[in-house]
């Protein structure tokens, strides 16, 4: 996976998922299974920001400042 794609595993209320950065503001978020991917969404970063989010941008591992 080329490093520009940004794979990253997801933490909080999204554990188990995977999100690859389209750019700085859009995400396209899956689960991987034997089958591969499911539960494909794509959204903005700010749908990602865990519930708590102290809004500074990072919270729960989460960082989306590029």
């Amino acid at each position: 996976i080329p490093p520009g794609n940004r794979l990253e595993a997801l933490k909080g209320d999204r554990r188990g998922q995977y999100s690859i950065r389209i750019n700085d503001q859009w995400r396209i978020c899956f689960r991987w299974t034997a089958l591969g991917p499911e539960e494909v969404e794509i959204l903005t970063w700010l749908k990602l920001v865990p519930k708590g989010w102290g809004g500074d941008g990072v919270d729960e591992g989460l960082d989306f400042r590029g």
